[in-house]
């Protein structure tokens, strides 16, 4: 492995091993619930409007957050901040660090990319 930390990396065998771990507890587990299953759509319920209010945000800081980064995560913590912080200038500085802080690891990348 090429990379500054190959000991965090595992080998084959290891990743084999692990494989047959997550198999063998996921047998275990028990089967999903009626409980389980309607507690997982209620936290889908109360999610999706501030889901839906992230991608209709196109000039503020969380638009252009959105814009840095298209990715899924990124879309999942934009979305976990307007619904978990009522403070509304809070909210909005949340954003702007994010923000900052997206637009600095895109631009470092290009910037790293082209040396």
């Amino acid at each position: 492995m090429f990379c500054e930390h190959p000991e965090r990396h595992p080998v084959s065998e290891e990743i084999d091993e692990r494989r047959a771990d997550a198999v063998a507890r996921a047998e275990k587990e028990p089967p999903l619930s009626f409980a389980k299953i309607g507690h997982y759509v209620e936290n889908l319920r109360t999610f999706a409007p501030a889901w839906a209010a992230v991608h209709r945000e196109f000039g503020s800081a969380c638009g252009q957050c959105r814009l840095l980064s298209d990715r899924r995560e990124t879309k999942i913590f934009l979305a976990a901040v307007a619904r978990r912080i009522a403070d509304e200038t809070l909210r909005k500085t949340v954003f702007e660090a994010a923000r900052r802080f997206l637009f600095r690891s895109t631009t470092g990348a290009d910037m790293d990319s082209a040396l």
